[in-house]
């Protein structure tokens, strides 16, 4: 004889009432109690709307709804849903407003506001249905699927459209076990729903939902029958279930969806045991938050970590309070709020902040946005050199010269930026772009700064300032017998003179001589030389 679905909820909680599971675990992050709603509630929705405020509705059989702003931690009541929606599904729309469609004893929709704070009526779908599921699709429009009437599981969907704020019915799912099953938009567009029950037996089937066809398919099962259990899309574009219920029981296992192949595959098994109706959030690092739920021990408060990058799990700290069919929303903050499934309270868990630690950076400063910074977010860092100087890597928790850098932030960090003397000599004076601007105050890309016909390196090692022509060195200081050659430099061309024993060959006596747009003169000792020959070439055409 076939255990029904109550019969074995009966049990499980008799087993629940005597049986516990206690395991170890770290505690670096923390849940506390943020303010009361004005409802206990159970079996609510909880919508993260545009301002970043949530918005709770219904549960054990309200029509009421009320906000929670995490600015002030506080709750205020908002006004109440025309009829109470128990089991219905709720959806933020492009626009900013929440449907909240059927129920078990509705087929009615009705949309938030939350600009007035009002209700009204939109719509109505073809029947009422309780455990359906609903995604909103790339076009704006809102799938719902599934669910159950008066006991009668349902195959049937159907499409609401907030322009015409009409519904119309799309092609029936290939499986008739579909109440309480997940729905998961995937990164292409379509909607992957995944097990379910129809009132005794539970489905380990999945299929796929286009919306440019109107049609499903089905996708490759799950290895275990689910039900009352949760689906998240990671970062990666998987998808994560945990947990549920079947006929067998309860479950601690774990499988990811992968839309490449639409296979699914076991990952690992929760630590905490098993749990269903329970509620998952990812989080800003791209793990998932798994808390609460029915367990061993009846009401779980136990709270723990999936790693996609591992697939592995890891405890974190429990919630105040043993909550069963509650939700957890992500909020703007990073933080998630818990609220309901055992009372009135709501709570926050806050994974922590990172910090990022800067060394000491000699010739320069590491500027950018600052700490802390929430798991899984990005820090963006630029290497600044201070004059004279160039940047030349990093060192830490990053290496590498990349300037700005991005890091993610997945644990504190610790970086320093390394600089150097930028010994660099384009204007060819024998003076550093260091030495110029920084001890001399000098133009790095003039070869002779102040124009008076003399090098900047000649007139520092001659003990004269380069940046003032006034100060120009003596031109018969070591010269006995000098040379003086004449020559029109245009703007914007180099020079060189060269000289000759023989007018045969030619040796470069001075190279890179800047254009000034005018005449050059140039003073050459000939010096123990007998005879010697001197002309000027333009190096640039």
């Amino acid at each position: 004889m076939k255990t029904t679905i109550p019969t074995l909820l009966a049990a499980l909680a008799l087993l629940a009432s005597w049986a516990t599971l206690q395991r170890a675990h770290a505690t670096p992050e923390t849940w506390t109690i943020t303010g009361s709603m004005n409802s206990a509630r159970s079996g609510h929705t909880a919508t993260l709307l545009t301002n970043g405020k949530v918005l709770v509705v219904g549960g054990d059989g309200t029509s009421s709804a009320e906000i929670y702003d995490p600015a002030t931690a506080t709750w205020t009541n908002t006004d109440s849903m025309a009829r109470p929606h128990d089991g219905a599904v709720t959806t933020l729309l492009v626009n900013g407003k929440v449907l909240v469609a059927g129920g078990n004893s509705t087929s009615s929709a009705e949309i938030y506001d939350p600009e007035t704070g009002t209700w009204t009526d939109t719509g109505s779908m073809g029947g009422p249905r309780g455990g359906a599921v609903a995604a909103l699709l790339a076009s704006g429009k809102v799938l719902v699927a599934g669910g159950s009437v008066d006991g009668s599981t349902l195959s049937s969907a159907e499409i609401y459209d907030p322009a015409t704020e009409n519904w119309t019915s799309t092609g029936s799912m290939r499986s008739p076990r579909r109440n309480w099953p997940t729905a998961t938009l995937l990164a292409d567009g379509k909607v992957l729903v995944a097990g379910g029950h129809d009132g005794n037996d539970f489905s380990a089937s999945a299929e796929i939902y286009d919306p440019a066809t109107g049609t499903w398919t089905d996708t490759g099962g799950m290895g275990t029958q689910r039900g009352y259990y949760t689906a998240t899309l990671l970062n990666t574009g998987k998808v994560l279930a945990v947990g549920g219920i079947n006929s067998y029981g309860w479950h601690s296992s774990a499988e990811i969806y992968d839309p490449a192949t639409g296979t699914w595959s076991s990952t690992g098994e929760m630590m905490f045991g098993a749990r269903y109706i329970h509620a998952a959030a990812l989080l800003a690092n791209g793990k998932v938050l798994v808390a609460g739920g029915q367990g061993f021990g009846g009401r779980l408060s136990h709270a723990e970590l999936y790693d996609p990058t591992t697939g592995t799990w890891s405890g974190t700290g429990s919630m105040t309070t043993a909550r069963s069919s509650h939700r957890l929303t992500l909020l703007a903050n990073g933080m998630v709020l818990a609220t309901g499934g055992s009372d009135a309270t709501s709570e926050l868990y806050d994974f922590g902040t990172f910090t990022i630690t800067l060394g000491a950076s000699v010739h320069g400063e590491i500027t950018g946005n600052s700490s802390p910074y929430l798991p899984g977010t990005t820090a963006s860092l630029t290497a600044t050199p201070d004059l004279g100087c160039i940047f030349t890597g990093w060192t830490g928790d990053a290496t590498g010269n990349i300037n700005p850098l991005t890091i993610l932030m997945d644990s504190d960090k610790s970086l320093t930026a390394l600089f150097t003397q930028d010994t660099a000599d384009p204007d060819n004076d024998n003076l550093t772009n260091y030495q110029e601007l920084v001890i001399h105050g000098t133009n790095p890309d003039l070869w002779d700064t102040d124009g008076d016909g003399f090098s900047d390196g000649y007139e520092v090692s001659t003990g004269y300032d380069p940046k003032s022509n006034t100060s120009s060195p003596d031109t018969r200081i070591a010269i006995y017998t000098a040379v003086e050659v004449e020559f029109g430099a245009g703007l914007g061309k180099t020079y060189r003179v060269e000289s000759s024993t023989d007018l045969q060959t030619w040796t470069p006596v001075e190279s890179n001589i800047p254009g000034n747009g005018g005449t050059i003169t140039r003073l050459y000792s000939i010096r123990s030389i007998p005879h010697r020959f001197f002309r000027a070439v333009r190096e640039t055409p």
